[in-house]
């Protein structure tokens, strides 16, 4: 009796310590956060061998509770170890094609509900049939692509994890930046006449390699001119009229150009209020959760799943759309406001201003193979941009004209160039030759042309 009294002792404890390493480890071992390497290969990119990890390790967690509780209470723990001793004991032969089999029948059993609801959703939005695939792709991103109704609380995008995947860093504000510092460093001292590019992730990135040849063309004509890239991904245009006065006035610029206009329509799109950044909610969500990893783990695996979105959503109505055009209405109003700040920043400080408006795939009159596959999956986003694009334009060009701004559409400044050019709505290929000297020509265009610019 004392030995049997001891072996539930020995297993308790056994299972006790087993338990609290599981649960307190558990948030350092599903975020990787230990060896960066795999951060960002399995926690950022969502890969299968991370689901698999995640699916295993809460399941050991579960179970060593499970027994832990059940040996505590002095109740009988046979239930589980009397079948898998039972199954060891015996002796069976497998044969591949048969395990394989069992596998498969269970994948495709326990899938069968993501697959309807997500099959559902396929019908009522038109999206493309790759999202049955279960666990591809957010619910929230797929709502702002084809479904629009994101701006309802209990479908407000869940972008904790989201923040975190995009690596950005928190900067006073501003509010976050992907970068510490602007490509490239401008030199402590101004010896020469400074330009600087502001922009989203279209500047920063793709408009990248434009940029840099431009500054190579402008020392090729002899021009004493210092070109920096300050696009930051995912900036709206009330971020870069904040960040020209914290951050950009310091840098004593001779010509600002303005290159954005997509970012502040798509926040809208995309359930944020008009005017205001991508990841709002998320920073307010994540001061209200304390950033608790379980609850972002368990938010994101939430947001995965279309049956447990299209639970929450019940029997709701969508939003009216007289609220639909409110939202883009008061959008475009924002950005033409901030335009009028920016150029009053500008008057006050002496330096000169340009607002161009970025281009976008919808505008394009010749589309590649990929674009014309791209444009085809969202009819209605094509009518949305085309529109409400088209009135943030001309509040631009308004706006500049009454504060003597020079102001350019380049909405279609791609027409020039055949095949594809853009790999989503406003992302282009700016690696591609004929692009990067499309783009680098009238960057260089719109510089010589402003007085004092480049004197030979």
């Amino acid at each position: 009796m004392r030995n049997k009294n001891w072996s539930r002792w020995i297993a308790w404890l056994m299972l006790g310590v087993i338990e609290a390493i599981l649960v307190s480890q558990m948030p350092r071992v599903l975020t990787h956060t230990s060896n960066e390497d795999l951060h960002k290969f399995m926690f950022l990119n969502r890969s299968a061998t991370y689901w698999m990890f995640l699916l295993a390790y809460v399941g050991c967690s579960i179970l060593a509770g499970a027994l832990w509780v059940f040996l505590l209470m002095n109740r009988s723990i046979l239930w589980f170890t009397a079948p898998i001793r039972g199954f060891l004991s015996r002796r069976r032969t497998f044969s591949w094609s048969e395990i394989v089999l069992v596998v498969l029948i269970t994948l495709v059993v326990t899938s069968l509900p993501e697959i309807l609801a997500r099959a559902i959703f396929i019908n009522r939005y038109s999206a493309p049939k790759i999202l049955l695939v279960p666990y591809l792709g957010r619910f929230d991103r797929n709502m702002a692509v084809y479904g629009y109704t994101r701006r309802s609380d209990r479908l407000a995008q869940n972008a904790i994890v989201a923040f975190r995947q995009a690596q950005f860093r928190y900067r006073p504000y501003v509010g976050f930046t992907p970068v510490p510092d602007f490509r490239p460093t401008p030199t402590p001292e101004k010896k020469k006449f400074r330009v600087v590019f502001v922009g989203g992730s279209a500047m920063e990135i793709s408009a990248r390699r434009a940029v840099r040849d431009l500054q190579e063309t402008l020392n090729e004509k002899g021009c004493r001119v210092e070109v920096i890239n300050a696009g930051r991904s995912a900036y709206v245009s009330g971020q870069e009229v904040v960040m020209t006065l914290m951050e950009l006035l310091p840098l004593r610029p001779d010509l600002i150009i303005v290159f954005d206009g997509y970012n502040d329509i798509s926040r809208v799109e995309e359930g944020e209020a008009p005017g205001t950044p991508e990841y709002t909610r998320a920073m307010e969500a994540s001061f209200q959760a304390g950033l608790d990893i379980y609850q972002s783990l368990l938010n994101d695996v939430a947001q995965r799943s279309f049956l447990v979105q299209l639970f929450k959503m019940g029997r709701r109505a969508p939003p009216s759309a007289s609220g639909e055009r409110q939202a883009f209405e008061a959008a475009v109003e924002i950005y033409g406001s901030n335009i009028e700040k920016m150029a009053r920043l500008a008057s006050a400080y002496k330096y000169g201003l340009m607002v161009t408006i970025q281009p976008l795939v919808f505008f394009r009159e010749h589309l590649g193979p990929s674009e014309i596959e791209f444009v085809a999956r969202s009819p209605e986003r094509v009518q949305l941009y085309k529109y409400y694009y088209s009135r943030l334009i001309e509040r631009a060009r308004a706006v500049t004209e009454n504060v003597g701004v020079s102001f350019r559409d380049l909405t279609r400044m791609f027409a020039p160039v055949s095949g594809d050019v853009f790999y989503d709505t406003v992302h282009f290929d700016g690696e591609k030759p004929i692009v990067s000297e499309v783009l680098r020509a009238e960057f260089a265009n719109m510089i010589l042309s402003y007085p004092g610019a480049c004197e030979l």
